[in-house]
């Protein structure tokens, strides 16, 4: 039986796992090759560990092909894990990630052969509600919450494997064994895409910041707090297990939002559906222990046990209260505004400010809603009408940064600048931590030709978000201009890492390498900036690329 050290190992284990989605973020390589490095890392170390320990190396054949393909559903699961943190961001990766206790409460009466639990399959039917309820408001992070989801289903599937493994073998000669597996699986699959799918282009080199963090992640969160896991597992079920890492996403997300702030702020709807999932995980233990409790009244009183029938109730009332939140948020103003917001990012204009509509006349107090419906405006070529919801949003919300922003915008395509200017200004008063302000404004600054002040507001961008590439890119260009042939070089290169599709960035590469008399590099990428459709390359290939 568990014991309180080993209750509070058990969170400090998941405590480790809520930063992992964290350091996935923070490494610039895809999520294929940090499951490459990470395992790579992690069995390296074991290898040490367990010459240090004098454990033997020695396993069964049979056992060793089944800790081996376990370790096959290990690197699947990582590699949808951080591609879900990548593609959206680390509170939607880990609130997918809730969906384990479901998926245990389907899978492991089955794997261990015991009757299905109605509880936690009506538990179950709560979580996928909360998911619907994420679905509803959270439209461009579908990708990233259903790899999340599908990361949560195999992660079962290794744990249930997990908890057979460990009555007979230790738990480092599994963890490395299986770490071996995984590094396996990562290795055939990023020679799978450099056999058939050549033109697959995925960042693979970690940078020096990179290799800090896959040794921590392969370190800390894998040799150390995955050996624990697997160790606890002799004195607590998987169903258990889950249960507690459901915590993942609780001490994750916290931990998130600290450290990046803006970027993982989400919708209200996704914090109500993540709320809904996290109630019925910690309502398990509780209503398991009530009608446990009711059972053994009423078997000692030898009458039947009606406790299906409370259990039915309370099930109904909790599935009662979610359909009746959702119905009441999904006609809301902020539902509107969201549906509008995520139409905006599809450039459907037109009907997103019909959304937006519909959202002031639910609430004509909604600051954000005007300053949506301001950008939809300004899209449609609208800019009278743009600038009065921009005005109307400041004038409900002097704090609200964006209107301020967006209005700034407005003015330039009039080369109206010293408003501008004042206007982004204000915003950076107001947000002086957004990253994409400098930036803008930095912008600005070059219209106006002051470069000085230019270069001052791009450094302040890249300070506050290393991977703005367009600021990186603005930068390049000014330390091109000023001759700066090296500076501007690695900031070019910086921007290809970031993103391989930046035709721009090649293009001002080549022109660096140009200037650095380096034709045979600029001449490479001078072509790659002409595939992508870059106007000028094909006048400079001409010129330089005989």
């Amino acid at each position: 039986m568990p014991v309180l050290k080993d209750y509070l190992q058990l969170h400090f284990i998941v405590l480790i796992w809520g930063f992992t989605a964290i350091l996935g973020l923070y490494i610039h390589v895809s999520s294929l090759a940090l499951v490459f490095y990470r395992t790579l890392i992690a069995s390296s170390l074991l290898v040490f560990v367990l010459w240090a320990t004098g454990k033997s190396f020695s396993v069964p054949r049979r056992e060793l092909w089944k800790i081996l393909g376990t370790g096959v559903l290990i690197a699947l699961h990582w590699i949808l894990f951080f591609g879900s943190a990548k593609v959206s961001n680390a509170s939607v990766c880990l609130a997918g990630m809730t969906t384990a206790t479901l998926w245990t409460g389907l899978l492991e009466p089955i794997w261990m052969r015991r009757r299905v639990s109605k509880l936690e399959i009506a538990l179950g039917c709560v979580i996928i509600f909360g998911l619907y309820v994420i679905f509803q408001f959270e439209f461009d992070h579908v990708l990233g919450l259903g790899m999340a989801v599908g990361s949560a289903f195999l992660g079962t599937l290794f744990s249930l494997a997990n908890a057979d493994l460990i009555k007979k073998h230790d738990h480092w000669v599994i963890t490395f064994y299986e770490m071996v597996g995984a590094w396996v699986t990562a290795v055939a699959f990023i020679g799978f895409y450099m056999a058939y799918s050549p033109d697959y282009v995925f960042p693979i080199v970690p940078t020096w910041q990179d290799w800090l963090c896959l040794f921590l992640l392969g370190g800390i969160c894998t040799v150390y707090a995955y050996s624990i896991g697997v160790k606890l597992m002799k004195k607590f079920t998987p169903f258990a297990i889950n249960l507690t890492v459901n915590l993942e996403p609780v001490y994750g997300i916290i931990l998130a939002y600290f450290l990046f702030g803006k970027s993982e702020t989400m919708h209200t709807g996704f914090y109500i559906g993540t709320s809904i999932i996290l109630l019925a995980v910690f309502s398990y233990p509780l209503l398991k222990g009530y009608f446990a409790h009711r059972k053994a009244q009423k078997k000692q009183a030898d009458l039947p046990a009606p406790h299906k029938k409370h259990e039915k109730r309370a099930v109904a009332a909790t599935l009662f209260v979610g359909i009746l939140t959702l119905t009441q948020c999904s006609n809301s103003s902020e539902a509107f505004l969201q549906k509008g917001r995520v139409l905006l990012q599809s450039q459907k204009y037109q009907e997103a400010k019909d959304f937006l509509d519909k959202a002031i006349a639910q609430n004509s107090q909604n600051a954000e809603a005007f300053n949506a419906r301001g950008v939809a405006y300004f899209n449609l070529s609208e800019a009278d009408n743009a600038l009065l919801d921009y005005n109307q949003a400041i004038k409900l919300n002097e704090k609200l940064y964006k209107p301020y922003h967006n209005r700034a915008m407005l003015y330039i395509s009039q080369q109206a600048w010293d408003k501008a200017l004042a206007d982004y200004n204000q915003a950076i008063k107001l947000k002086p931590d957004t990253a994409s302000l400098y930036s803008s404004r930095g912008s600005l600054f070059l219209r106006m030709d002051k470069m000085d002040k230019a270069l001052q507001d791009f450094e302040e961008a890249i300070k506050r978000n290393p991977k703005d590439k367009e600021a990186i890119f603005n930068r390049g260009n000014i330390r091109h201009s000023r001759e700066d042939t090296k500076g501007a070089i690695a900031d070019f290169k910086s921007c290809i890492r970031l993103d391989d599709k930046f035709s721009r960035a090649y293009y001002g590469l080549a022109l660096a390498q140009i200037q650095a008399k380096d034709n045979t590099n600029a001449c490479i990428n001078l072509k790659e900036a002409q595939k992508m459709g870059e106007k000028d390359a094909p006048k400079m290939i001409e010129k330089y690329c005989k």
